[in-house]
């Protein structure tokens, strides 16, 4: 049995506020990570001599690890190595894969660094959002769970920023700060994270194909699994072709203004995960998800109509806002759908997850070239009505 870091009232004791920082730090992070390379293709072109492609794939490059590794992160902190050895290592391979980005003299090079960025992030988010079901009551997960939302979408909307001022400065100091917050993060978990956070070590590997079976295949966390898939196929969707129908005619917006109203969806996310924390813990995980996706399914609905663009800036806040209020209760249901094996199950979750994110765009390109931002539109809100059905058929945590 883990300690638990709040008391009779469900109030966050000292130790417990330390704990809730590593996990916000480890989702501000990724994100932050992942997205900081997006502006910087151009200097990257100009410093490798590649095209376009070779930059796209280094983000894939980064993803798949990325989703994969996931799958096996939770079961060895599960079984064998215990939250607190599996983060911190998990910081150190992320920040050899900084540093190594850092001084890569070929985009070859560079390529394996971001793999190495990636497998290393899987050993640290889900592991992360295991703990707060590890160390603290029912009654404040959904509020810490609000938070990690939070932390998570300023990484996002931060990562670009912070991102184009290296890339006018130095590119290659970025992947060095990085490199730098990592190492204090790392050295801060391993002083933070209490040591006995070790389960029982299982004698036989097998053990562990065995107990990723067991976790995969429960209805339930395939539901959930499969809810963060819909939230975040939804997402990257209406984002990406949204961002590539502004640079057309009639609108012929330049980048910095598609990228200041795409960054109203990170404040309206950043507005929703205080607000949907309380809510999760407030009125239950379940309503409160449902909740989220009407909204979704609302503001899709927006861009079927023919005024919809001068309305933007309304529905791109609205997205980020009701997305987010969905994202929190469902991030709080991967925590305790099965506690038994809490890493095995939050590990599959963020792999479903992110495997929504890679596929999105792919899937939901046939419909863009038929109807455009009208086809994307019908094809999210069958989805959102989907996981509002899924929804209703899963059991209340």
């Amino acid at each position: 049995m883990h300690p638990k870091f709040t008391n009779f009232f469900g109030q966050v004791q000292t130790a417990g506020w330390l704990i809730i920082t590593i996990i916000f730090l480890a989702n501000f992070l990724g994100p932050f990570s992942g997205n900081m390379i997006l502006p910087m293709f151009n200097v990257l072109k100009l410093e490798f001599n590649v095209e376009v492609f070779m930059l796209g794939l280094s983000v894939a490059v980064f993803m798949v690890p990325f989703s994969i590794t996931q799958l096996f992160s939770g079961v060895l902190s599960d079984l064998f190595y215990g939250r607190k050895n599996i983060i911190v290592g998990g910081s150190i391979l992320s920040c050899l894969g900084f540093l190594l980005a850092a001084f890569s003299p070929t985009i070859w090079i560079f390529l394996v660094a971001r793999v190495i960025q990636g497998v290393g992030a899987a050993f640290i988010a889900p592991i992360a959002m295991a703990m707060v079901g590890d160390f603290f009551s029912k009654e404040i997960r959904g509020k810490i769970m609000g938070g990690v939302a939070v932390s998570t979408t300023l990484g996002a909307t931060l990562g670009p920023l912070i991102g184009g001022f290296f890339a006018n400065f130095d590119w290659r100091l970025g992947f060095i700060a990085l490199a730098l917050a990592t190492a204090l993060t790392t050295l801060f978990a391993f002083i933070v994270i209490p040591s006995n956070q070790k389960q029982p070590i299982i004698g036989r590997s097998g053990e562990a194909l065995k107990i990723l079976w067991e976790v995969l295949t429960r209805k339930e966390v395939l539901g959930v699994g499969l809810l963060g898939f819909i939230l975040f196929f939804i997402r990257i969707s209406v984002y990406t072709y949204l961002s590539d129908i502004l640079t057309l005619k009639p609108y012929n917006l330049p980048s910095h203004i598609i990228g200041g109203l795409l960054a109203l969806a990170g404040f309206g996310g950043l507005v929703a995960g205080l607000i949907s924390g309380y809510l999760t813990d407030k009125i239950g995980r379940r309503k409160t998800a449902i909740l989220g996706f009407l909204m979704v399914l609302i503001v899709l609905c927006f861009y079927l109509t023919v005024g919809w663009y001068m309305i933007l800036p309304f529905l791109l806040f609205a997205m980020g806002f009701s997305i987010t209020t969905a994202f929190t209760p469902i991030n709080t249901m991967a925590v305790e759908v099965y506690p038994k094996y809490r890493a095995a199950t939050t590990s599959i979750y963020g792999s479903m997850r992110f495997l929504g994110y890679a596929l999105g765009p792919i899937l939901a390109y046939p419909l863009y070239v038929v109807g455009l931002i009208g086809g994307i539109a019908i094809l999210s809100i069958g989805t959102t009505i989907f996981g509002l059905l899924l929804l209703l058929k899963l059991k209340s945590t």
